[in-house]
């Protein structure tokens, strides 16, 4: 026991002789160091060092493993395993595996697998998986996986995926699949970018999901989210609850659709609308609902109207009200006369005019189709007659509160 206890105590005050060796000793490689001046390995251009322990080490070139308490630094180029409780910096490049609690930094290439508590900062390239609690920013190029809690931040391209809390931005082009958390900008995306708030780039091949989604030149592929925005060429699809287009060949998918100069393909939308459609202030009055204002959105062909209503029960009633949707086509007779129909829902609500006893719901909605004569007397200015037929429903059962003819007169102003 006693000779145990004496070897064990021999090795340890050989090993803290050791440490105190001031840059004297190559040690076959192996590096035991407080910090780079009080080491067992000199710090010259040939030396290696296969094995690193220590506090806070210097040391020429790594190619096996490097464990710090506090920080490494290597001069030249490492390879195979660091692990520091602050920062790992690297003066060349890393290959294999590079972690710290803190920071890393490659003035060069990054290979393999590299982890940072707060960010990760390469100079050049990233081969592989990084990883930053706050951000990883890279020079030039990242080729592999790229996750940060805030951010990932490359000067040119990035192929692969990256994840991020916050935002992906790209200096060039992103290929493969980028998601945050906000928003991802690149020059040029091919692939899928996904963001919460905001996808934003110049030239796109593939899927961007967000809700905006901006392409400033060229887009091919599918736009989806509340607000999609195309300023160029658009190939492809828009689905939202608001599609922007200059010119746009495919199908626009949205409660309002927008197209500025040309549009081949296909609008499916509450409003359609480009930049020579019609806005006319509809006032009218009818048999179903007494007072109506609404506005039409008149293109070549089709139409769509918006509007409100009240009351929809009597004048002697409580309030009650009603809005508006109207779809149709039209034809121009001539300059004066012009021809229309259209499909129309409203949805009723009757408010405190409810009474079970008389079998008036709170709620109610109506399908409307209309057959509608406008006669122009100037540019501005028209007359329109209306008959048609309605039914109105309950919302909460399958009861017909009233059905039967629909006759409406009114005007209309073109803005």
């Amino acid at each position: 026991m006693k000779n145990n206890l004496l070897r064990i105590l021999t090795t340890a005050a050989l090993l803290v002789a050791a440490v105190v060796v001031y840059s004297q000793n190559k040690s076959a490689g192996i590096n035991i160091s407080l910090w780079n001046k009080v080491s067992t390995q000199p710090l010259q251009e040939s030396q290696q060092t296969y094995l690193n322990l220590g506090i806070l080490s210097t040391e020429n070139k790594l190619h096996g493993a490097a464990i710090n308490l506090i920080g490494n630094t290597t001069l030249h180029s490492a390879k195979g395993l660091q692990v520091a409780g602050l920062t790992n910096i690297t003066k060349e490049s890393s290959y294999g595996v590079n972690i710290a609690g803190l920071m890393t930094i490659n003035s060069e290439y990054a290979n393999g697998i590299t982890l940072a508590g707060l960010a990760n900062i390469v100079g050049e390239s990233q081969h592989g998986l990084i990883f930053g609690g706050l951000f990883n920013t890279i020079g030039i190029d990242s080729k592999g996986i790229a996750i940060a809690g805030i951010g990932n931040f490359n000067g040119y391209n990035s192929q692969g995926i990256a994840l991020a809390g916050i935002t992906n931005i790209f200096g060039e082009d992103m290929k493969g699949v980028a998601i945050s958390g906000i928003m991802n900008l690149t020059e040029s995306i091919r692939g899928l970018s996904i963001a919460g708030l905001l996808n934003m780039s110049d030239n796109t091949k593939g899927v961007t999901i967000a809700a905006l989604n901006i392409n400033s030149n060229e887009f091919n592929g599918l736009q989806t989210g509340l607000l999609n925005v195309n300023a160029e060429h658009m190939n492809g699809v828009q689905i939202g609850i608001m599609n922007v287009g200059i010119k746009h060949y495919g199908l626009q998918l949205g409660v309002i659709n927008y197209y500025k100069d040309k549009f081949k393909g296909m609008q499916l939308g509450l409003v359609n609308l480009n930049a020579n459609t019609k806005y006319d202030i509809l006032l009218y009055g009818g048999n179903l609902s007494k007072v109506n204002a609404a506005m039409r959105f008149k293109n070549k062909l089709f139409y769509n109207i918006v509007g409100v209503a009240t009351p929809y029960l009597k004048f002697s009633d409580k309030f009650s009200g009603a809005l508006t949707y109207r779809t149709g086509v039209h034809f121009s007779l001539n300059k004066h006369f012009d021809i229309s129909s259209d499909l129309g829902y409203q949805h009723i609500n009757t408010f405190q005019n409810k009474d079970k006893n008389l079998g008036i719901p709170k709620r109610m909605y109506s399908l409307q189709a209309r057959l509608n004569l406008e006669v122009a007397f100037s540019s501005k200015w028209a007359i329109i007659a209306t008959g048609g037929y309605a039914t109105t429903r309950w919302y909460s059962k399958s009861q017909t509160y009233k059905k039967g003819i629909l006759c409406e007169g009114g005007i209309a102003y073109t803005i």
